[in-house]
C-alpha cells in the first residue's frame, strides 16, 4: 500500500512539473497551423533554418507576436511565440529577431537575448534572465513533409 501511495504522490509531482512553466507570465494564445517543408517551409530543411509565421488576423491562430520555427542542433524542430516574455505584458511591439547563426535571437525593444539552437528558449543576456523568463514553446509534431504547430 505504501508503494502505491508513493508511486501516486511521485507521479503528481512529476506532472505539476513538466506543466509549461511559462504559464505564470505568459498569456495562453491559441496556435494551430502547419507548414510544408517542401514549399513555405524550405529553409527549415537543413540546421539553423527558420521559418516565421506571422500574426495576422484571420481564421489562423498564431500566438500572441507570430511564431519561429527552427531546425535545431539536434536535427529536430521548435516553435516559439515571437514576443519577448520580458515584458510586463507580452506584446505585437517586443517581438524577438530572426536566429543569429549560433540560434540566439534578440527582443527588439529591451534587448534580451534567447538561445534556441537546442529547441528550449533559455534566456542568455538582459532583463529575461533576472526574470528568469523563456521563451513560450508551442508543439511540432512532425507528419509525412509538413509541421504541425500547436499549442
Amino acid at each position: 500500500m505504501r508503494k502505491i501511495l508513493f508511486l501516486l504522490v511521485f507521479s503528481c509531482i512529476f506532472a505539476i512539473s513538466c506543466e509549461n512553466d511559462t504559464a505564470a507570465y505568459f498569456p495562453r494564445y491559441e496556435v494551430r497551423f502547419s507548414v510544408d517543408l517542401n514549399t513555405e517551409g524550405l529553409n527549415l530543411k537543413s540546421i539553423g533554418g527558420y521559418f516565421k509565421k506571422e500574426t495576422i488576423k484571420g481564421t489562423e491562430e498564431i500566438g500572441c507576436g507570430g511564431v519561429l520555427i527552427y531546425h535545431t542542433i539536434n536535427d529536430t524542430y521548435c516553435a516559439f511565440d515571437m514576443a519577448c516574455p520580458a515584458e510586463t505584458s507580452p506584446n505585437r511591439s517586443a517581438l524577438v529577431s530572426t536566429p543569429d547563426d549560433k540560434g540566439i535571437v534578440k527582443c527588439s525593444k529591451c534587448g534580451s537575448t534567447f538561445n534556441i539552437f537546442y529547441g528550449i528558449g533559455n534566456p542568455v543576456s538582459g532583463i529575461a534572465v533576472d526574470r528568469e523568463r523563456r521563451l513560450q514553446p508551442y508543439n511540432v509534431v512532425e507528419s509525412g513533409s509538413s509541421l504541425i504547430i500547436s499549442n
